[in-house]
């Protein structure tokens, strides 16, 4: 053999070496670790334990949990069913085959007809004649399976006559007029579906449907008993009605791959099965969704798609300003001239919304890009949770030094907000000053000291400045010079410090028309405090040199009510006086003017991160304000849990819909046109808010974020409850 010959084939051995060798490390490197999220049959069977059966109203029963809209309050047998609309929900899992509604009622009418729809679509219409509790009939209803919704469903019931009882008469109540007296619904049908420990029995030739929020990418695993000549499938169908269908092996008990979906949302499952023969069922053991371990492989280099020079970021925050007193967003009072410049000359998003309507949840958006459901931070106890990767912890890492002047106590260092902050610095709250918190002017002369060790600084970072300022909160006591602002001596006057502000808001005093424009002139002039305030920062800020390279985000937690909707204050509802809030941007790469597009306050999150091409290392709930593409993939949802109340609302499509759950059930819609929120459509018989109820339920049950975040309580010393209950938040 020559050496030629013995060359080549020495180069051949050595490129199949290497060969194998990028081969192994490649393979090596695509090893992907997961770790379960959820098993949808485990899910399902608890969703199903839950299935509505049986409704008596009957005062001890407490029917009240499934009635929404047109009842009167239940008495010892019976529930009056008042006007001539009433709509009620029910939970069904078992869509696989019609339901049969069997209803007792009783008419105190001649002749009364009731014409029931389900989930808005015409069902039947029954005729009743007049008789009482005791000679009540039953009636039947078949509930046609196309028509069930998997989850909530809703029935409406509309009558032709109504009339005030005889007994209402005599007591002189003012219950107004009644329909039917309801005594009990019983729902039942053909089983499709047989639940155990064993998992879920589906049988032959049907569809079990769904709906569940799935991950953008996951790894599908499938446990069953194999079956002969049976078929089965598993369909993810999405908003865009996209199907994403497998069809499972039935030789093989295990099925697994890898599901790439469009986006994460929430997805209608569709577990079905085809057989030749009528009566069996397939057994599924377990439907597990799984993710990668890490998450972050991607992200945690930050790797950085263009060159850019990174700018100070100055995050400013009014605490309890409401849009709507602004002039940008339309006050006829002067209150904020030094904003209104501002933001003419920047970008100032008009439709722009807090998802909660106190300060500790809409502060962990803010520093989360989270969903308050997602960051677990919503109740008087919760603690923001270590587990959140911060806004300042991801500046931090990225160069930035991070600094935080707040004034609100529940952003306090006990309450976990001094995550990844360099310097943390709270201005407590003192009960016994006339204002309670810091003013603004003491927070510049904080961050004018700031500056100044700023400038003095030999190797200079990028800041990160967190402000939270808080003048409009509650009392309402402006410092001398704008005591005399807005001519507020024309209207009645109430005495607005702490004091009085707190009987007010227990109703311990009533306010007269005048006196509440007397405590609104006096919030107005906290407000315009507060603007005076931000036009010397932006002012000193220019002559230091450090306003043209700085991003500027202005934006409040909350609003404020004025008995708009007969509360003051905050924390209450979710109208829009609460939680309608200003978002004005200074930054070069979004566009100066008006933008009408929907914003919130998780959006300010990733919209940082897009300006600095930082890949978040997680998914956020928010979008970034770069890209009008990425507005309609936003969840515009809001949550309130405070005070033994819970709600929830909905913006879509120009409508919100808004569902208070605790302390008692209650659904209300308006068109966005409705600026005030004072025309309720809901019940009205030509408008249709299934969806948008549909999704807050599913919204409410479902699981939140993929990151593994759990709730966290702070410990409530008597000092800080006694601080938390003087500001309003009592348990």
């Amino acid at each position: 053999m020559n050496k030629i010959t013995m060359k080549l084939i020495y180069l051949l051995a050595l490129s199949f070496l290497l060969s194998v060798s990028c081969s192994l490390k490649n393979d090596s490197e695509g090893v992907t670790e997961y770790i379960t999220k959820s098993d949808l049959v485990s899910d399902f069977i608890k969703k199903h334990v839950n299935e509505t059966k049986n409704i008596r109203f009957i005062r001890e029963f407490n029917p009240e949990k499934y009635l929404i809209y047109g009842w009167d309050r239940p008495k010892e047998n019976y529930t009056w069913a008042k006007g001539k609309h009433s709509f009620l929900y029910f939970y069904s899992y078992d869509t696989a085959s019609d339901k049969v509604l069997e209803l007792r009622c009783f008419s105190p009418i001649s002749e009364q007809k009731i014409h029931i729809l389900l989930n808005n679509k015409d069902i039947e219409i029954l005729r009743i004649g007049a008789n009482n509790l005791q000679k009540s009939k039953i009636q039947k209803i078949r509930l046609p399976n196309t028509m069930l919704n998997s989850g909530l469903n809703i029935i409406e019931f509309r009558y032709s006559n109504s009339i005030i009882p005889k007994k209402d008469r005599a007591d002189n109540r003012q219950s107004g007029e009644v329909s039917i007296g309801f005594v009990e619904l019983n729902f039942s049908g053909n089983e499709s579906i047989k639940v155990s420990q064993d998992g879920i029995n589906q049988r032959w030739n049907s569809k079990i449907s769904f709906k569940t929020e799935l991950p953008e990418r996951f790894k599908l695993d499938i446990q069953y008993r194999p079956q002969e000549k049976t078929k089965s499938y598993i369909e993810f169908i999405g908003h865009e009605h996209q199907s994403h269908r497998f069809l499972i092996q039935s030789k093989d008990p295990k099925y697994s791959k890898i599901v790439n979906l469009p986006s994460q949302s929430i997805y209608t499952v569709n577990l079905i099965t085809e057989n030749p023969q009528e009566n069996g069922y397939f057994n599924w053991e377990s439907i597990k969704i799984s993710i990668p371990l890490d998450n972050t492989q991607q992200s945690e280099n930050n790797s950085v798609s263009r060159n850019i020079e990174k700018p100070n970021i100055l995050v400013y925050v009014i605490d309890a300003l409401r849009a709507d007193h602004m002039g940008v967003y339309g006050y006829e009072r002067k209150t904020t001239h030094n904003i209104d410049r501002f933001a003419s000359q920047n970008a100032t998003f008009l439709n722009s919304y807090a998802h909660s309507s106190w300060t500790r949840p809409s502060a962990a958006t803010i520093l989360s890009g989270l969903l308050p459901k997602n960051h677990k931070t919503m109740t008087r106890e919760n603690k923001f949770p270590d587990s959140v990767n911060t806004l300042s912890e991801v500046l931090k890492e990225n160069g930035y030094y991070t600094v935080a002047i707040i004034t609100n106590g529940n952003l306090s260092e006990k309450f976990g907000f001094n995550q990844g902050f360099d310097q943390f610095i709270q201005l407590k709250e003192n009960i016994k000053t006339r204002s309670v918190h810091a003013r603004s002017d003491i927070i510049n002369s904080n961050i004018f000291g700031f500056f100044d060790d700023y400038n003095k600084s030999k190797n200079k970072r990028p800041f990160f400045l967190f402000v939270w300022s808080t003048d409009p909160h509650d009392p309402y006591t402006p410092p001398n010079i704008t005591k005399d602002f807005f001519n507020i001596n024309q209207f009645e006057p109430i005495n607005t410090d702490l004091e009085h502000t707190r009987k007010i808001n227990s109703r311990k005093i009533t306010l007269s028309p005048s006196q509440i424009k007397y405590m609104m002139a006096r919030y107005d002039q906290e407000v315009c405090f507060n603007d005076i305030q931000f036009g010397k920062l932006v002012e000193e800020m220019r002559v230091r040199g450090l306003y043209d390279n700085s991003m500027i985000i202005l934006t409040s937690d909350h609003g404020e009510e004025f008995y708009d909707h007969s509360g003051f204050f905050h924390g209450n509802t979710l109208y829009d006086e609460m939680v309608r809030v200003p978002i004005i941007i200074k930054s070069s790469y979004i566009e100066k003017g008006l933008h009408y597009e929907i914003a919130t306050l998780s959006d300010i999150y990733p919209t940082i991160l897009d300006i600095l091409a930082i890949n978040p290392k997680y998914h956020l709930d928010g979008v970034s304000l770069l890209s009008q593409a990425n507005y309609e993939k936003a969840q515009r949802y809001f949550e309130q849990k405070l005070g033994g109340g819970e709600l929830y609302a909905i913006l879509h499509k120009g409508r919100k819909t808004i569902m208070r759950v605790k302390p008692f059930l209650r659904i209300e819609a308006y068109s966005t046109s409705d600026q005030k929120e004072m025309n309720n459509l809901y019940g009205l018989s030509n408008y249709n808010s299934i969806r948008e109820i549909e999704s807050l339920i599913n919204f409410v049950n479902l699981s939140g974020n993929n990151i593994n975040i759990n709730y966290t309580t702070a410990e409530i010393t008597f000092e800080i409850d006694n601080t938390l209950r003087q500001l309003g938040y009592a348990k």
